[in-house]
């Protein structure tokens, strides 16, 4: 008997968004939202930034050759979706909406249920010393932070996602996006690997099944490095 095709309507994948975004998500999102823009609202009241942000740009940034000599042709990609504006108010505006979303997604990768456990993930995210940096080079800022989120989607596609193929596929293609906006973001998607994998030997998960699961990441990394190798061969 073939299988009838369901067809998702917008009402329906907004209540499973809803369902998905519980109370624990919903902090964390709105906590890091609000500290972020009390903590860098200098970044966005005042034209606060780096030598090379000051010299790469002054209120729009294209990357050309140099970012794809260095194999960073997903700057340029990324970029595209704020129109390569490179002005410090607005690119601080989003790189923390960007943070607030990856904190509500850490938490659910994480697994996190405790208040505590989910009020510091989402305070280490926008209060870290690096986010400063960060939004100090406002000609990449935006496009750093976006490589974060996707750092953090590689590890949700691969625990969290409901269809495991696909979420290996859709976690490959993300490392691969990942590789091409800075490569060593890579150290983000292995060290939340690691993590859940020793939480889950703590919660005496069954070891074969926690050697699958690495073993999706492995695979999930080879593919998406295969792909960033040829198209950065190709660009």
């Amino acid at each position: 008997m073939k299988k009838e095709l369901k067809v998702i309507t917008p009402e329906d994948a907004l209540s499973k968004f809803l369902n998905w975004f519980d109370t624990n998500k919903r902090i964390a999102f709105l906590l890091a939202l609000v500290v972020g823009f009390i903590t860098h609202i200098t970044m966005i009241t005042e034209t606060i930034m780096s030598q090379d942000g000051l010299w790469n740009s002054m209120e729009y940034f294209r990357p050309g050759d140099w970012e794809t000599s260095l194999g960073r042709w997903g700057i340029e990609l990324v970029q595209r979706a704020t129109q390569f504006i490179a002005i410090p108010s607005i690119n601080t505006v989003f790189c923390i909406f960007l943070m607030a979303v990856t904190a509500a997604i850490l938490v659910d990768v994480l697994d996190l249920k405790s208040k505590f456990s989910v009020i510091f993930t989402s305070l280490a995210l926008v209060l870290t010393p690096t986010l400063v940096a960060t939004l100090l080079y406002i000609y990449t800022s935006f496009a750093y932070c976006f490589n974060l989120l996707l750092s953090v989607l590689v590890i949700w596609f691969l625990y969290k996602f409901k269809y495991k193929k696909t979420g290996v596929a859709l976690a490959s293609i993300c490392f691969m996006l990942s590789l091409s906006i800075y490569q060593s973001y890579i150290g983000i998607s292995v060290g939340l690997c690691i993590i859940i994998s020793i939480l889950e030997l703590l919660k005496n998960k069954d070891i074969k099944e926690v050697f699958k699961n690495i073993g999706k990441a492995i695979l999930a990394v080879v593919i998406g490095g295969i792909l960033y190798f040829v198209l950065t061969q190709v660009i």
